[in-house]
């Protein structure tokens, strides 16, 4: 061969052992476990292969021959058609996809969910199934194991199908069932009971992995006991017996088994020591509830007495003497089977007996002792395992129960019966008696004796030695048995009790004695006295008895205890069976009178009259009786006399001994009957013949059936019988329906012992009958059995007619004709009975009608199937009416009906046509009527069923439609009357009839209709059901969808009458469910199979009702397919069920929607209300979960598709159609339908969208001609996209981009609709936008933010659409919950503002919205108002709540409310009084109460960079707006947990596109600084409060800078103010702040470039500006916090040393040389001089300040104030300045005035000294850091906050406000402090303290620049901290990378006083350096163009108005007034905010 070619390859399936990654051209790429289909080969074994992947189908190529295990498979097919079809068993291939699919679900909801309690069943359960897939390809299992096994499988498959959420496979035995291949009625079937079997596998499986030993009802079980070891001390050999006793009948119940053991306690077979195991066998679940135990009962095997001294040889005849018992409880064995399967290995405590006496009955008393302490075991025997003493007196046994018969047991455990396992059987028949078993036994019990004591004074030591004697005297050997272990003995001899004359043995031995030596045998019972003396003999003969086991008719001795006489005979050799066989042997016998006759004086043997002995029998045998009776009967003929007398008899014996002689008993009663009449007691014979047959109907002997077919085919022989058993069946019913009375043979009682019960009761299709219904039945109760017995008796008589036809000379045409006649006259009485309406015979009419099904096969021998189709329907027909009989007669009438349909007669064509007709009438007449609907259905079921397997092989159309005729119309009422809960709970119609509706079920369902009332009415309300809307489930009563009847309208004006389909529901407590009623689906899946049964013949028909108008007919139907499509009729998982279902649906809509268009499209036939029940149903065909391929895998997606296709898509183009159709009458479903056909067009498939959605362009251009436009079309559209997307989760971006492409090409086509039709079809597609994005965020506190984004955008959609009031108030409510969740009090309050805007003081009653009840308007607006001051209070922005309680207030005055008017009154003052002092707090310990001033909010800009971003915040920058709180690192974390996936940048440079474009998220965040709008009220007024004028410096702002600082040229080490220029961002944002969100997009920037004299320019003013602030500040407050901020400012700016100060500005900005070199800088030069003057001047005016504190309070800071003067006295000499340039008047205070301040603030000296709190300046609260509120270093007014993502060093948190650490000025500036002072120590410069505390540095304090992440530096750019020399010291170095200020959590208050001292002298430090010069930043190299020191670059965004992420702004509805400045009677109004 060629292996160099490609060739056709030999082997075309395998599956791939290793992955494969090929990279050769065209290869194929395989994963493990993946099947290939192969096409070709090349090469040899190392070759490769040519073929695709039968998993993915990804295309042909190559792939190793190596990597493929090739398997079997079926070739079909050749080349490229080629196909393969796997040979493995198809339950591997499903176990094989299926564990890989669970594994991808299961991994799946791993990564979701984590790891919980179902992945890990589910995992265990995936390992076992992989073993068990093992086993199952090993192929060595036997085909019952194999079966077992693949159910196994299945359960397992089914239960981890249902706890992954897949589907359910339906499967029948064992294999996949096809859909294409069975009924839908057996598809539900089969998906019902594999939920059952399923939920009962798991159940059992649960409680015991493999068996069960419950005592379930009807099992077997067998207990096996294996011996472990003996740890008694005996002494000597003994025996050990084991058996099994009821301590319910107090006695034993099974035989024993026998254990030898030597005195070492050792077996004495050593061979067998170790498989000493017994099987206690055919114990039943009644045995079990009889409180079993196991018996141990231990003989001692020696001499008499154990310690006997005289006794030096052993015995030569051992005795056997009582030692020990224990019991072990079977219950307790239970309860451990159910823990473990394994053996319940337990050590048995024996207890020894010490009393001979009381032995046989010591095992009583320790079960008694068990029953009283029920929480121990067998005498406490779950104790003794772990009790050392107990366990050296115990047995150790291993026990366990099996489940099943002998049989079973040895299939299941083989290895048992292999190692020689003793069978212990019971001692009585089992249960279930076999034909063939054989038994001839006869258990004798040993009881008791008493015996004289021969005139001796000690008792006896009695031994009784027993043997088995034939009845010519012969010894019978090997027929004796103890205990099951050893052979069978010739003598059996008695335990040994010491010295009882009474004794007590209860031994119990089998005999078993050969079947021909069984008759006239005889047991000898010899006994002796055993010595205990050595010189005497060890035995003497006392004496004997006898009892001889049968009579001389061979009947056995009854059962019982019998009372023998003893003779006395002292020599064993003189007893002779010759001469005391005729002897009496009953004590009974010798008091007889008439036996004294036959007793001689002469006897052989004298008697012993004072001794007895007492021994029981038992017989168990299967050949021999004990009854004569029996023998009368089959001996009739020779005592004929007797025959009435053995009759009754006959009929009295138990069951059993009728069963062993039912042959030779049947042959003797049908001998009588064909003697006919002349016969004695012709019809007792008949009703004995029947009480036997009834026999067989017993539980107990239902195997003998078999015996009596196989009688029936070989015995039988009467060929006339059959003449007598139908006369007297016929003749018998007839005497009984005429009333006549006639001998009942069979008694009640006797029946209860036959059937082993004590009460009759017997059952009848699962009702009960019970003796007391017999009774109330004279007549009756031989029809009853007559009936029960039909079946059989009609066996006899057909083959009796067989054997007359047979024997030529009986056949005859007269025997034919009289057979024919008596056949008739037979059914003709079965009529008669069935027809009768005496309650006497229910029972007997319920007996035939169970009964008379069972003899169809049998009667189809002697006639045709059509002939008894005709005796079936004529005995039907005979039934009175419904309401004439009762419900139990009329319901084994339906379920005649049903055994009917499933017998052979329904198969057969001639008698299906009669059949057929009768069962649907009956059927019909029930769903009628509403009676046994689950027994109606069933039935109906079961029809369809019928008829669908009929139909694969012939043409059913005829008989379909037969079906469809009677059947379609009421299916569809009983249907759609189902889902209005119209029908009755109770199982029969009577007991459900109002006394005014008549209780007629004879009539036709018209005359009902007539005649009921109320069912009119409900017919007449469903004739009107139109404009289905159900797609309001769920929605808020305010925002219902629900129309209003009285005024809705069409776009016509025509007034709509709809009738919602909610409304129909309303009756039901839950959504549509037929469970409730127990039919399970059933009638679900019938209309479903009609429907797929029907072709177009029959749709012709049904579409052309005769008794209904097709309006109403169709009306009907289309309801009732509703449905058919609910999601709740049928578990999640029955996916194959749904999709038959859909599929027969479909079918079924398209010829009705050809019915619709046909008759109800034309003007003057068109129906509104049928148009728009099939828009509904489609709808709702369409958008059901089941259908919704999406959510299925790829594989099982492609399975629908490839079966039935997308029916979405099929019925979306059919609605296309259909409304194309409707033209002009479209207006009529505007807009009731766009709701549902949105909804359609939702649905994520392309093809459906393209499909529908141009249906809303129709509707858009019918109103637009109706109307004139289409607005009820757009605010119906827009009011469900609402609902649609963001409460039902509907829609995505494809359908956004579809949904605009379509309408807008088809409205640039209509130049009526162009421009409108644009504009709507934007805004709606803007809409979208914004409800996506909305959906997209998820809830909780992560996405909050989002939420609130998305939430805003669609308040702005929603506030130009006058129409959309209730949305707008809707989303207002969302946006006022989400800012109070988030305690955005002032954020709240705006949102809430703006539903008071639409609020006006009138009276008008607002009805209820939100959470507001129904009020008078004014009352709601006074209520929002409330809330909203609350917001504003909490928020504390006062000024915004000072108008509204202005309004508050004149609305009290006009209406007199005083109260009112003067709590707002009261409000607004303390609102006042806010502003100016701050909140008032009292101080925890201190009796005084502190005003704390607010603090500012901080602004951060935001910038998010990446496609992955949403829509609404992609590629675009943001200000956010913090509260006081709020630090840089909150909202990074925020940002993080927000967006966890996104990159947070370490600079603030300029993004490139790359990043804007790529995959990854950027987040840039820094600080910026607000620019307020200049207010002129606070120029012209300079007595304003700078409260005030602060509030407003960073509220009511919408501009915003951002600063960043670099060189330009070359830098100057020794001054870098000379080249430091500052590149400033102004971003302007769409709305003011605060608004009613927290953040609002930059909408346009304007870079400007500063020059370095304009950034000194701005860095001295901000100076100047935070210096007045700190002497204002100190002036009214001169505690500890003031002074110190203050003189820490001071020095910072004074003595600044590090940066240089005011002698650096000199240097490089006051030269010569640099005004010739820039001399466009001359004007701000002089500007600059100005402005250190003017800060000169401020400086002079804070010392004399700090001076005059020093006065007053004694701050000991004279030196450093000192100090402080002489450096600033240089200054002003450098500056040209004089020392009294300052004047006292403006900033010097006098000592009164300071003590003025003090008095007024509360704080004077001792204030100094008190706790700071956090939020203050100067505190150490971590609310302080990195703010931008009132402090010169807060975050507004520094330059950029450093971003560092690291943890912070908790060592080094810095315990104040963040301020560099920076050295102190040196030389004669320099402070060093005085002791002894009181502050001299506070103020001190400490070296070491100054550098230890904190670990970040900031770079200046200015707003000119605004670089917030310094840390980072852009590309290879210098670390410009490095060069500033301004920053250095000799003692400090600037880090490389400096850190974020970090700080300390606010200590406690036992700590506060020690870090008080810290904080100030750190603080004193900071500051003297932070406020002396301008920041420093990293420079960046500029690429703007300078010119004039100032450059300007302006940023417009794209569509700063139209965006969709920030529409315009909201205009204000009402004006509301706000106050800029308070004053105290006007207002001033606030400005506008953006309409806001």
């Amino acid at each position: 061969m060629d292996h160099d070619l490609w060739r056709p390859a030999k082997d075309n399936y395998g599956v791939a052992i290793c992955s494969c990654k090929t990279r050769v051209e065209k290869g194929l790429s395989l994963v493990v476990g993946e099947t290939v289909h192969i096409l070709e080969e090349y090469g040899g074994e190392q070759g490769w292969y040519y073929g695709e992947s039968m998993n993915r189908k990804t295309g042909w190529g190559i792939f190793p021959k190596s990597f493929i295990h090739i398997k079997e498979c079926i070739v079909e097919g050749k080349g490229q058609y080629q196909t393969v079809i796997p040979q493995e068993d198809h339950m591997v291939r499903e176990l094989t996809f299926g564990l890989r699919e669970w594994f991808q679900t299961w991994k799946t909801k791993y990564l979701s969910q984590g790891w919980n309690p179902m992945l890990e069943d589910v995992a265990h359960t995936m390992a076992e199934l992989t073993v068990l897939r093992g086993r199952l390809l090993n192929a060595t299992l036997s085909v019952e194991q194999t079966t077992s096994l693949r159910e196994e499988i299945a359960t397992l498959v089914d239960w981890g199908n249902g706890q992954l959420g897949m589907d359910f496979i339906p499967r029948k035995n064992g294999k996949e069932l096809n859909p294409d291949e069975c009924s839908v009625v057996e598809l539900h079937r089969v998906h019902s009971q594999g939920i059952d079997k399923l939920r009962t596998k798991l159940t059992r499986r649960a409680r015991l992995p493999t068996e069960t030993c419950r005592a379930d009802e009807g099992n077997i079980y067998n207990l096996l006991v294996c011996y472990r070891s003996n740890q008694c001390n005996i002494g000597d050999d003994s025996i050990v017996y084991l058996s099994i006793y009821s301590a319910k009948e107090e006695k034993f119940i099974s035989e024993q088994y026998e254990i030898k053991l030597n005195k070492n306690g050792f077996p004495v077979d050593v061979e067998r020591s170790d498989i000493l195991n017994s099987l206690f066998t055919d114990l039943s679940s009644e045995d079990l509830n009889k409180n079993l135990f196991l018996v141990v009962r231990i003989y001692r095997f020696g001499r008499m007495l154990h310690d006997h001294k005289e006794h030096k040889k052993p015995p030569s005849s051992p005795y056997r003497r009582p030692w020990g018992v224990g019991v072990l409880s079977v219950r307790e064995i239970q309860e451990q089977m159910e823990v473990e399967d394994d053996l319940y290995e337990c050590n048995l405590k024996v207890v020894s007996c010490t009393d001979d006496s009381t032995f046989s009955e010591f095992h009583d008393s320790l079960i008694k002792r068990y029953s009283v302490s029920q929480s121990g075991s067998s005498t406490q025997l779950k104790t003794s395992v772990t009790s050392p003493e107990r366990t050296s007196l115990g047995m150790h046994l291993a026990v366990k129960i099996l489940t099943g018969d002998l049989k079973k047991c040895q299939t299941q455990h083989p290895m048992l019966f292999t190692k020689g396992l003793a069978v212990i059987q019971k001692m009585d028949f089992s249960d279930v008696i076999n034909p063939g078993e054989v038994r001839n036994d006869v258990y004798l019990e040993l009881y008791d004796g008493d015996f004289d004591r021969d005139g001796k004074k000690a008792q006896k030591n009695v031994e009784v030695k027993i043997t088995v004697w034939d009845k010519d005297g012969r010894h019978v050997p090997k027929c004796i048995n103890y205990g099951y272990g050893e052979e069978l003995q010739d003598v059996f001899r008695s335990s040994v009790l010491y010295h009882n004359n009474g004794p007590k043995w209860r031994e119990t031995v089998r005999v078993s004695i050969p079947m021909e030596k069984f008759p006239g045998s005889s047991v000898l019972f010899e006994i002796s006295h055993c010595s205990t003396k050595a010189s005497k003999a060890e035995k003497k003969l006392c004496g004997f008895a006898f009892m001889r086991l049968t009579d001389e008719e061979d009947i056995v001795i009854k059962d019982a205890l019998h009372n023998l006489c003893i003779y006395k005979c002292e020599d064993p050799n003189k007893i002779k069976y010759e001469r005391y066989k005729t002897m009496p042997f009953l004590v009974e016998d010798w008091g007889v009178q008439r036996q004294s006759v036959l007793i001689s004086k002469s006897l052989p043997y004298i008697r012993s009259p004072r001794e007895t002995m007492q021994v029981s029998t038992k017989l168990t045998s299967t050949k021999f009786t004990q009854t004569s009776e029996l023998l009368g009967i089959l001996k009739w003929r020779d005592c004929i006399s007797d025959l009435d007398k053995n009759l009754d008899k006959l009929m009295k014996l138990q069951g059993g001994e009728i069963m062993k002689f039912l042959s030779d008993i049947l042959d003797a009663l049908f001998e009588m009957l064909q003697g006919g009449k002349q016969t004695p007691y012709y019809t007792k014979v008949f009703h004995a013949l029947t009480f036997i047959l009834n026999l067989l109907l017993d539980s107990r002997f239902e195997n003998f059936v078999p015996v009596l077919d196989s009688y029936l085919k070989e015995s039988f022989t009467s060929p006339l019988v059959h003449i007598h058993l139908m006369f007297l069946f016929s003749s018998g019913i007839e005497r009984a329906v005429k009333g006549e009375s006639f001998p009942v043979a069979m008694s009640l009682k006797s029946r209860s012992r036959a059937g082993g019960t004590g009460e009759l009761s017997l059952s009848i299709r699962g009702y009960s009958v019970r003796k007391r219904e017999i009774c109330n039945e004279t007549r009756g109760q031989l029809l009853y059995c007559e009936g029960l017995v039909l079946a059989p008796l009609v066996k006899f008589i057909v083959r009796s007619r067989e054997l007359e036809t047979l024997n030529p000379m009986c056949r005859n045409s007269k025997s034919d004709h009289d057979f024919s006649v008596q056949i008739s006259q037979l059914f003709d009485s079965f009529g008669l009975l069935l027809s009768c309406k005496d309650q006497k015979l229910k029972i007997s009419q319920m007996a035939l009608l169970s009964n008379l099904q069972k003899s169809f096969e049998t009667f189809v021998v002697v006639m045709s199937k059509r002939q008894l189709a005709e005796y079936v329907n004529s005995v039907i027909s005979k039934l009175p009416p419904l309401r004439e009989i009762s419900e139990d007669v009329a319901r084994n009438r339906m379920e005649f009906i049903r055994e009917v349909v499933n017998s052979d007669l329904f198969t057969d064509d001639e008698s299906r046509g009669i059949i057929l007709p009768l069962c649907l009438t009956q059927v019909r007449h029930c769903l009628i009527q509403k009676t046994f609907l689950q027994l109606v259905t069933n039935t109906l079921g079961d029809i369809l069923d019928k008829l669908f397997q009929l139909k694969q092989e012939k043409d059913m159309a005829d008989d379909i439609e037969k079906f469809v005729k009677l059947m379609f119309s009421t299916m569809v009422d009983t249907t759609l009357n189902l889902s209005e809960k119209v029908v009755s709970q109770s199982s029969y119609i009577t007991s459900s009839l109002t006394p005014q509706e008549p209780n007629d079920f004879d009539c036709e369902e018209e005359e009902i209709q007539k005649k009921g009332g109320k069912r009119q009415v409900d017919r007449e309300r469903r004739r009107t059901l139109t404009g289905i809307n159900f797609f309001n489930k769920g929605r808020p009563p305010s925002i219902s969808l629900q129309p209003s009847t009285s005024h809705l309208k069409t776009v016509d004006n025509t007034p709509v009458k709809i009738l919602d389909i909610g409304d129909l529901y309303k009756k039901k407590a839950h959504a549509f469910s037929m469970e409730d009623l127990g039919l399970n689906g059933e009638m679900i899946s019938c209309m479903a199979e009609l429907l797929r049964l029907m072709d177009q013949r029959h749709y012709n028909f049904i579409l052309k009702p005769v008794r209904t108008p097709l309006k109403e007919f169709l009306g009907k139907v289309l309801l009732t397919f509703q449905e058919l499509i609910k999601e709740e009729l049928f578990p999640s998982g029955w996916t194959v069920m749904r999709m038959v279902i859909n599929n027969a649906l479909f079918t079924a809509i398209e010829y009705l929607s050809s019915a619709l268009s046909d008759h109800f499209l034309s003007k003057d036939q068109f129906d509104m209300q049928l148009w728009s029940h099939y828009f509904n149903l489609a709808v709702a065909f369409i958008t059901q979960p089941s259908l919704q391929l999406e959510r299925y895998s790829q594989a099982k997606r492609q399975k629908i598709v490839d079966r039935y296709q997308d029916m979405r898509i099929l019925m979306g183009q059919q609605i296309q159609t259909l409304w194309e159709n409707l033209g002009a009458n479209r207006r009529y479903f505007i807009p009731s339908l766009i709701g549902p056909f949105l909804k359609v067009t939702l649905v994520p498939e392309e093809q459906l969208r393209k499909a529908t959605i141009p249906i809303f362009f129709d509707m858009m251009e019918s109103e637009m001609i109706t109307c004139g436009n289409f607005q009820m079309v757009e605010n119906e559209m827009i009011e469900k996209l609402d609902e649609f997307i963001t409460t039902e989760n509907l829609g995505d971006t494809d359908y956004m981009a579809l949904f605009s492409t379509i309408l807008l090409e088809k409205v640039e086509k209509e130049p009526e609709l162009r421009e409108n039709g644009r504009q709507f079809v934007l805004s709606v597609t803007n809409l979208l936008e914004r409800l996506l994005d909305y959906r997209q965020v998820g809830g909780g506190e992560d996405h909050r933010s989002s939420h609130m984004k998305c939430t805003f955008n669609i308040l702005n959609f929603y506030k130009d659409n006058t129409n959309k009031e209730e949305m707008y108030i809707r989303y207002i409510k969302k946006l006022y919950d989400l800012h109070l969740s988030a305690q955005n009090y002032v954020e709240a309050g705006l949102t809430l503002k703006l539903y008071a805007q639409l609020l006006q003081w009138r009276e008008v009653v607002r009805k209820e919205e939100l959470d507001y009840p129904s009020q008078p308007e004014w009352e709601r607006k006074e209520r929002v108002y409330l809330q909203i001051l609350d917001c504003f209070d909490k928020g504390k922005v006062w000024e915004y709540g000072i108008p509204l309680c202005k309004e508050l207030a004149e609305v009290y005055e006009k209406k007199f409310d005083y109260r009112k008017l003067s709590n707002a009154l009261e409000r607004q003052a303390r609102f006042f009084s806010n502003i100016l002092d701050g909140v008032k707090v009292q101080e925890e310990g201190q009796d005084r109460t502190v005003f704390y001033p607010r603090q500012e909010p901080t602004y951060f800009r935001v910038a998010y960079y990446g496609q992955l971003f949403p829509p609404f915040v992609r590629n675009k920058v943001f200000i956010y707006r913090g509260n006081e709180c709020l630090k840089l690192q909150d909202i990074i974390n925020q940002l993080k947990q927000e967006y966890p996936m996104a990159t947070i940048l370490q600079f603030n440079n300029a993004i490139d596109e790359e990043k804007k474009l790529g995959e990854t998220q950027y987040i840039q965040i820094g600080s910026v600084k607000p620019r307020p709008e200049d207010k002129p009220e606070f120029v012209y007024n300079t007595s304003v409060a700078p409260e005030i004028k602060n509030f407003y410096a960073v509220n009511d702002v919408s501009t915003f800078q951002f600063d960043r600082s670099f060189h330009r040229g070359e830098k100057d080490p020794n001054n870098e103010f000379k080249s430091l220029c500052t590149e400033r961002l102004v971003m302007h944002t769409n709305y003011s702040f605060p608004g009613i969100l927290q953040w609002y997009e930059v909408i346009r920037t304007e870079q400007l470039t500063l020059s370095p004299v304009c950034t000194a320019n701005e860095a001295v003013k901000f100076a100047c500006k935070e210096l007045q602030k700190e002497i204002d500040k100190t002036k009214k407050d001169s505690s500890i916090d003031a002074i110190k901020s203050l003189s820490m400012k001071l020095q910072g700016m004074i003595s600044a040393s590090v940066q240089g100060g005011i002698p650096k500005y000199q240097e490089a900005f006051f030269s010569l040389e640099y005004e010739r070199m820039h001399p466009e800088e001359r004007d701000r030069i002089r500007e600059l001089k100005e402005l250190l003057n003017e800060q000169v001047k401020l400086l002079d005016a804070g010392l004399h300040l700090m001076k005059t504190m020093d006065r007053v309070h004694g701050t000991g800071l004279s030196d450093m104030l000192r100090s402080l003067s002489e450096i600033l006295k240089d200054i002003k000499e450098s500056l040209g300045m004089q020392s009294s340039a300052v004047h006292r008047s403006s900033s010097h205070l006098s000592v009164s005035s300071v003590r003025e301040v003090n008095r007024r603030s509360d704080s004077g000296v001792d204030s100094m000294l008190v706790e700071q709190r956090p939020g203050t300046p100067g505190s150490s609260s971590i609310q302080s850091s990195g703010s931008n509120r009132s402090s010169g270093f807060s975050a507004d007014a520094v330059s950029g906050e450093l971003v560092d993502l690291s943890e912070p060093d908790q060592e080094n948190f810095s315990p104040i406000n963040p301020l560099p650490n920076l050295q102190p000025p040196e030389g004669k500036h320099c402070n060093t402090g005085k002791k002894k002072r009181p502050f001299s120590e506070i103020f001190s410069f400490d070296k070491k303290s100054r550098f230890t505390q904190v670990k970040s540095v900031w770079y200046g304090s200015s707003s000119i620049s605004s670089s917030p992440l310094e840390g980072q530096r852009c590309g290879s750019e210098p670390d410009m901290t490095q060069q500033h020399s301004l920053h250095r010291s000799q003692d400090f170095t600037t880090p490389k990378h400096p850190e974020p200020i970090l700080e300390k959590p606010e200590p406690p208050p036992k700590q506060r006083s020690k870090q008080k001292q810290d904080l100030v002298g750190i603080g004193s430090t900071s500051a003297s350096a932070f406020n002396s010069v301008p920041p420093l930043p990293p420079r960046k190299p500029s690429l703007l163009k300078q010119s004039n020191g100032l450059h300007r670059t302006v940023y417009e965004s794209e569509d700063s108005s139209q965006s969709v992420g920030n529409p315009p702004p909201i205009p204000r509805r009402t004006s509301v007034s706000r106050v800029p400045i308070p004053a105290p009677r006007a207002s001033v109004m606030r400005p506008d905010e953006s309409n806001l």
